[in-house]
């Protein structure tokens, strides 16, 4: 398979406003970000880090909660 057919199967586009793109430029050379996808890419995995992290927590509360309201 060729380096093209490589990336096209492990990378996708997406598009962001303007405004967006424009501040995520910002960050190009801090905190040793090369381009704005980098930026753009931890923005995104800390956000769903931390999105996946709240579903897991809620789901351990309600199942505390439930058991709390069994009948002993």
């Amino acid at each position: 398979m060729s380096i093209e057919g490589k990336r096209k199967n492990k990378y996708g586009t997406t598009r962001l406003p303007k405004e967006l793109l424009d501040e995520a430029k910002k960050l190009i050379g801090v905190r040793g970000f090369k381009s704005s996808s980098e930026v753009v890419e931890k923005a995104l995995r800390e956000y769903l880090d931390e999105y996946f992290l709240i579903e897991r927590q809620c789901a351990e509360l309600q199942i505390v909660l439930s058991e709390q309201k069994r009948p002993t």
